[in-house]
């Protein structure tokens, strides 16, 4: 057979089958219209996505959280017959109580060192915690519920929003910007008043500090521990006050920070800064771990030591977020903080399931 013939049986075949190879060419040509379009769109999302999350620093984040159900699914036995109803109930009760005295395994806990080995792994740019506490403010006297955050230096949110004073310089010092909402709550209501602020102290205290372990015991020696845990405070006090008149001590010791009053912390900073309210626009922008709000704004090792030095905070563990260096190492960077065992998410997963 000629080398034409072999060409030409075929196109004499499919001539024959005019409407077939029509619907056939057809089906083929808007299939890969519909492949090509799919993909088009998706990677249309995922660069709209990526832009409007900051310029693709979003899709190298990985949120670490303290942990997930901590034996909250590991079975409890409940002895004697009674109706299943009854049964869950007991068995719901076991389980709170156990959470309450800290019987519950503490696994999957984001702790210090926890932060220091996140740190370590290999494309892990940067570890930022999230380190924010509830308590109370004073200042002049006045004092006034508060919430403290620690933030990078550089944070942009948070720097562009400063309205007096400065912003933080490093992320070690002992200093505050604090919220023209918290000082107009404290009094200082006129314009003219922000300033006044500026290089005084506020104190920011937190009760209730006591960890699951010290609850345990206090308990365990009908209460023992807290009413020696007063009379230590007392005695620290009274000492600290004495060696401060003498002149032994500043006002800025460790001592005058640290109250032992019962289960009580409290820290002395300087206010350096005030900033104002977000505007609507800046409260609808997308949530971020990084740009929390808060009443206090802290530098962010100052107020991760602060976190850490509450022993029920500790216990509990801190959020996180891990910047990896780059896109192409996430995945890799998540299953190392997997295989930590603590609960990890990236963005990117999310476009995945997409």
């Amino acid at each position: 057979m000629r080398l034409s013939d072999m060409c030409l049986l075929p196109l004499a075949a499919l001539w024959q089958q005019k409407v077939r190879t029509a619907l056939t060419t057809m089906g083929v040509v808007f299939g890969s219209f519909v492949l090509t379009a799919s993909l088009s769109t998706n990677q249309g999302v995922q660069d709209v996505i990526a832009r409007e999350m900051g310029d693709r620093e979003v899709l190298r984040r990985i949120q670490v959280q303290p942990r997930g159900n901590t034996g909250g699914s590991r079975p409890i036995e409940v002895k004697g017959r009674m109706s299943e109803a009854r049964r869950d109930r007991i068995r719901d009760a076991l389980r709170e109580r156990q959470a309450w005295e800290g019987n519950v395994p503490q696994d999957k806990v984001v702790t210090r060192d926890k932060l220091r080995e996140l740190g370590t792994l290999a494309h892990a740019e940067k570890v930022v915690p999230a380190p924010w506490q509830f308590g109370m403010a004073t200042v002049d006297g006045q004092t006034q519920d508060a919430t403290t955050f620690g933030v990078l230096p550089d944070s942009q949110y948070h720097r562009r929003r400063l309205i007096a004073g400065r912003f933080f310089d490093d992320p070690s010092e002992n200093s505050a910007v604090m919220s023209e909402f918290l000082a107009y709550r404290m009094g200082f209501v006129d314009e003219s008043a922000i300033n006044t602020l500026l290089g005084k102290t506020v104190r920011f205290e937190m009760r209730g500090i006591s960890g699951v372990a010290n609850r345990q015991a206090s308990r365990r020696r009908g209460g023992a521990d807290a009413l020696q845990g007063a009379a230590l405070g007392s005695l620290v006090r009274q000492v600290a006050g004495a060696l401060t008149k003498v002149g032994i001590i500043s006002s800025k010791s460790p001592l005058t920070n640290l109250i032992g009053e019962g289960d009580t912390l409290s820290r002395d900073f300087k206010i350096v800064g005030i900033f104002r309210l977000p505007t609507k626009d800046e409260k609808e922008l997308r949530w971020d771990a990084l740009n929390q709000e808060a009443n206090l704004l802290l530098p962010i090792q100052t107020a991760t030591d602060m976190f850490f030095q509450v022993p029920r905070q500790a216990e509990q563990g801190i959020s996180a977020t891990v910047i990896v260096d780059d896109d192409a190492h996430v995945d890799s960077v998540l299953e190392r903080i997997k295989d930590m065992q603590l609960n990890a998410f990236a963005f990117r997963e999310g476009l995945k399931r997409e």
